[in-house]
């Protein structure tokens, strides 16, 4: 099935060129353009839908991003200077039009996925493309998606009745496709400021390339992987000199890190399989660089394979955080907040209290404070920065202590924001918000239910962190010696965990947890064990054990994700 484009006004001049400008894309997927005084037929348009303002003047990179990314939900294209259609947003998304005070302005454009226009009710009269997205963020009751945001910035574009003078505009816009702007501006707003200063500069010289020779967005992330497996594997070379490539290898590898989704974006091949991909893949870097300067480290006579369980444990509490609080939590709160007021109130949307807007459009602007917050967030370029420099300038032993040290420090920050956060007001989430926290708190074959109140978001994370040092607390105590076993042991643990929380939409099957056993089975495995004088054993077997039920299934999952995605095997 094609893409129906509708320009929408009464702009025919513009209009006209709007339509030229489209039917010359270099699209994968064949376009139907039509044009209309307004969005009375919009519900004959059950396909996948863009609505365009026809005074929209934007480049073709921007219309590229619009009309041929099957990625695409429900969306609108909005600028970070907020202008003659105030917006409100939080998070990713946009929550009420018009605002009082806006967040960014709404440029004309929105995306629709197949089926949502055919459910909408009418478009109420006014400005057709303000008033269809009005209608679909004070729709949310009833089944309508949330309204993501695609961000123009910082490429020049705008609606021409909207005061613009069309020849500066128009010598703007293609000074910018000329220059290659868009394909040199992959910084997402929210990167943090090692991404954003040092690693997006470097992939911009690499990423025109990449995508000049045809190199694809899931070859840039296996060669990432590559690089990244390569460093962990330097670590264990005797000498500075392996501490040292390793290093470097890990900066190249958070480089490609960032090529990779810019390269997705620009060739409009996001997916949910790359998404997949991206994360198992830098799950499995970030354990080998720890298994790495572990090796490192016993050789030098420092046993630090359970300061490394430790830190991995933290660290993937701190990612089933992210989903139970930012994911959960306050995605339900952030749905409340979205304006729901009859569409006959036309006044501006005051924002409540307490609530912040998102950052549209990825640049360098910030605070001082802003940065220093995302720093202490510790995303993974800092982590591997922190890791990397420690183990370089001190020794393999050090680079495990600082992530130990960055990684307790970042979850204490994160989970005191999100403290305060819980106390701040936030709803109780709903009942399906309540299921998957149970779900993320891996009860294995125990049936503990869904937990309640606000709070309900930290049960999953403690539990997380609570097994990782019983494991290391009876592995020092009763069998010292195998602490290697025991980071290999929780490594499968972490996996299964950021599985659990990377695949919400298709939950891991119930047999696989239960024969997971669960943090209370592994957990009584453990003690049972190390009381009856036979840990050793049960951590081998235990490995092995829990190898063949989480990974086979989960590459099996990520296989079905890549068909579902359509990308070529």
């Amino acid at each position: 099935m094609g893409v129906s484009v509708l320009v929408v006004g009464a702009a025919p001049r513009a209009g006209a060129l709007l339509c030229a400008q489209l039917a010359a894309l270099p699209v994968r997927t064949p376009l139907t353009i039509e044009t209309m005084p307004d969005l009375a037929g919009l519900g004959h348009h059950p396909e996948r839908t863009v609505v365009l303002a026809a005074t929209l003047r934007v480049g073709d990179s921007t219309l590229l991003r619009l009309v041929d990314d099957p990625s695409l939900g429900v969306a609108a294209l909005l600028s970070g200077t907020p202008g003659r259609h105030p917006v409100a947003t939080q998070g990713s998304e946009v929550i009420a039009l018009p605002a009082a005070v806006p967040d960014a302005d709404f440029v004309g454009a929105v995306h629709l996925p197949a089926g949502v226009a055919a459910e909408l009710a009418p478009v109420p009269s006014g400005d057709p493309l303000d008033g269809l997205l009005t209608l679909l963020v004070r729709s949310a009751a009833a089944g309508v998606p949330p309204v993501g945001i695609v961000s123009l910035d910082p490429l020049p574009g705008g609606r021409l009745d909207d005061g613009l003078d069309e020849t500066v505009l128009d010598a703007a816009i293609a000074t910018a496709e000329a220059a290659g702007v868009a394909e040199r501006s992959g910084a997402r707003p929210s990167d943090g400021f090692y991404s954003t200063f040092v690693l997006r500069r470097l992939s911009a010289g690499l990423t025109p390339w990449a995508v000049r020779h045809g190199v694809s967005a899931t070859a840039v992330t296996l060669l990432a992987a590559v690089i990244g497996l390569g460093g962990a594997a330097c670590f264990t070379i005797p000498g500075y000199a392996g501490l040292l490539l390793g290093a470097v290898l890990l900066q190249v590898c958070l480089v490609l890190d960032c090529v990779d989704g810019e390269v997705a974006r620009i060739t409009r091949t996001r997916s949910p399989f790359g998404a997949w991909l991206d994360s198992a893949t830098d799950r499995i870097k970030e354990y080998a660089a720890l298994a790495g300067l572990a090796l490192a480290a016993a050789r030098e006579g420092h046993q630090l394979w359970l300061v490394a369980t430790a830190a991995m444990a933290v660290q993937t509490a701190r990612h089933v955080q992210d989903q139970t609080f930012s994911k959960g939590v306050l995605a339900s709160w952030q749905a409340s907040l979205r304006d729901s007021r009859p569409l006959a109130d036309r006044s501006g949307w005051q924002r409540p209290p307490g609530s912040a807007p998102a950052r549209v459009g990825a640049g360098t602007v910030g605070s001082g404070g802003v940065w220093v917050r995302r720093v202490l967030q510790m995303p993974i370029a800092e982590r591997w920065l922190v890791l990397s420099v420690a183990a370089v300038a001190g020794s393999p032993a050090a680079g495990v202590g600082a992530y130990l040290a960055q990684a307790v420090l970042a979850e204490l920050w994160v989970t005191l924001g999100s403290v305060r956060r819980t106390r701040g007001g936030v709803a109780s989430p709903s009942a399906g918000t309540r299921a998957w926290l149970a779900w993320l708190r891996d009860d294995g074959f125990v049936a503990l239910g869904a937990p309640g109140g606000v709070a309900g978001w930290a049960l999953a994370p403690l539990l997380t962190i609570a097994e990782g040092v019983l494991l290391c607390l009876a592995v020092q105590h009763w069998a010292p010696h195998w602490s290697g076993a025991a980071f290999g042991w929780f490594a499968l643990v972490a996996w299964h965990r950021y599985d659990l929380g990377l695949r919400r939409a298709s939950r891991t099957p119930r047999i696989v947890n239960a024969l997971g056993l669960g943090w209370p089975g592994r957990s009584a495995v453990v003690l049972v064990a190390g009381a009856c004088g036979v840990l050793p054993a049960a951590l081998v077997a235990g490995i092995a054990w829990l190898a063949v039920v989480y990974v086979p299934e989960s590459l099996r999952a990520g296989a079905r994700i890549r068909i579902r995605s359509g990308v070529p095997a």
